[in-house]
This record gives structure tokens, C-alpha cells and sequence, in this order.
């Protein structure tokens, strides 16, 4: 009888080592994906981000259209253009998490 109570000793020690490893994969696969998942959060962020410079521009390319007072200046670049560039009656088109 002893012998089956050391057997199922060894099996429960081995069963818990097993589960124990098992968890120690799951919870590096649940990091990975939270590190992911914060990535794409943050690629999501800077395409809104984008979103909103692009409909800005493509407002401002309307009004060029219709008012012939409006230039573009020479040394404008759309790639440069900066949050605090786009006029505060513009800001509604960014939306705020």
C-alpha cells in the first residue's frame, strides 16, 4: 500500500510540475498578446491621428477651389504638418478617446 501512495505522490508532483510549466507558457502567450494588442492601440491612435490631418487638408483643398484669395504657400509641406497647425474651429474632426 505504501508503494501506491509514493506511485501517486510522484504523479501528483509530476501533474502540478506539467501544469505549472503549462501556466508559465500561457501567461508568456497572454504577455505577447498584450504587448501586441498595445501596438496596435497605438497604430490605431496615429491613423486617427492621420485621419484627421488628411481631412483637414482635403477641407483646405475645397476652399482653394472656391477661394481664389487662398494660396498654398511655397515652402507648405502636408507631411510636416503638426497638431497645433490644424485651426481650433478644425479640431472637432479629431476625436478624443
Amino acid at each position: 500500500m505504501e508503494s501506491k501512495v509514493s506511485i501517486s505522490s510522484v504523479e501528483t508532483a509530476s501533474t502540478i510540475e506539467t501544469f505549472h510549466v503549462r501556466s508559465e507558457k500561457l501567461e508568456k502567450q497572454a504577455s505577447s498578446v498584450a504587448l501586441a494588442l498595445a501596438r496596435m492601440e497605438d497604430q490605431l491612435k496615429s491613423f486617427e491621428v492621420m485621419q484627421s490631418k488628411l481631412d483637414f487638408l482635403e477641407k483646405e483643398v475645397k476652399l482653394l477651389g472656391t477661394d481664389p484669395m487662398r494660396q498654398i504657400p511655397k515652402d507648405f509641406n502636408p507631411y510636416q504638418l503638426k497638431d497645433e497647425d490644424i485651426p481650433l474651429e478644425d479640431l472637432w474632426l479629431i476625436e478624443m478617446p
